[in-house]
Formats: structure tokens, sequence, C-alpha cells
């Protein structure tokens, strides 16, 4: 218990006033659980990337592409069908306005660096025909379906340099420890300039 001492109002003694103790009751705080972000592992072996329609695919823009196979098939192990997909990338980008500044076929998936040559040059057209023509000449080898649905992409920023995205495409295969050198690597070219090459 709490007392406040007496005091004298008016000449008139007034009795010292009892004051409870508050007691608060405690608070049970539940524990919060955040969430963690989903493992690349444990995502949807067939999940398809989501295409964003604020953003256009469509002009003069530069992408980097990434598409996976099916269950993570090593399809171009195959150096020979790898020189099969190389030239639809170069046929077909051509067919579709776009110039190819690098790609790099590795064993289970696929890079490349796009831009669009035409004001009507359309991303999902090129890639798509692209899947298809190597898809349907994998499945003609008896080895079932390539791809996995859809593909990853990245605009560049009008300010980004295109090397960057470059560099990164063709390091690829030293990152994953599969050559020393980026240009050992078989399957890794360009149509555009002077960056014009393949193995």
């Amino acid at each position: 218990m709490r007392h406040v001492h007496d005091r004298q109002e008016g000449g008139t003694l007034v009795p010292p006033i009892t004051v409870p103790p508050i007691t608060v009751p405690p608070i049970t705080v539940p524990p919060i659980t955040v969430p963690q972000a989903p493992r690349l592992q444990s995502l949807p072996a067939m999940a398809r990337p989501p295409r964003l329609d604020r953003i256009s695919y469509n002009g003069r823009s530069t992408y980097l592409v990434t598409t996976i196979t099916r269950d993570r098939v090593k399809a171009f192990n195959d150096i020979d069908f790898g020189r099969f997909a190389e030239d639809r990338i170069i046929d077909l980008a051509d067919i579709t306005g776009f110039a190819i500044p690098a790609y790099c076929l590795m064993p289970d998936h696929a890079h490349m660096v796009a831009t669009g040559l035409l004001s009507d040059s359309d991303l999902n057209r090129f890639v798509s025909k692209w899947k298809q023509a190597t898809g349907y000449a994998w499945s003609r080898l008896g080895h079932g379906r390539l791809w996995q649905p859809g593909y990853w992409e990245r605009r560049a920023r009008f300010d980004e340099p295109v090397d960057a995205m470059v560099r990164y495409v063709i390091e690829n295969p030293v990152r994953a420890n599969l050559v020393e050198e980026a240009l050992l690597y078989p399957l890794t070219g360009s149509t555009t300039g002077e960056r014009r090459w393949r193995h």
C-alpha cells in the first residue's frame, strides 16, 4: 500500500488517503514467425516465371534471359545438340530482329543477352521460337520434353552497360568450374560486331 500524508485544508485535518497498489496483468506477446524465402531447390520444378504486365517486351531494349531444362536434364553435354541450338539462336535472332551480344549454353540451362534492333522486336516471340525449335529437335531424339515452361529475364536499365551482362553470361562456365577460362567453353558465342564469334 502507498499512503498519502495528512494535509490540512481550511484548518481541517484531512485523514490520510490509502491508495491501493495498481496491479498490471502480465502481457503475453505471441512469438512472431517470419517465413523464410524459399530456396531455389524448393521451388516447383516447373514453376513458370511471371510476365509483368507493366513491362513491355517489345522494342529496342536489352534483356538478360535464362531458360532451364526440364528436370535439369544436361542436354547441352551433347555438343552436337548444342551446336544445333547455337545455330537456332543465330537464325531466329536475325528473323525476329535481335542482336545477341552473348549467349552461353550450360549443361542444364541457357543464358543469353538479347537486344532488340527494331521497334517491334518481340522478346517473347524470339525466346518462344527458340525453345520450340530446340524442344522439338530434342524430342525427335527420343528424350521427351526439353524445357521448363517460361523463362526468366531482366531488362537492362537505360544507363546500365551491356558489358556487365555479357561478362556474367560468358563467365558462367568459369563460376561453375567447367573451364578455367571463359573462352575455352565450347558453347558460347555472339552475333554482334567485334564480338561476332563462336567456338
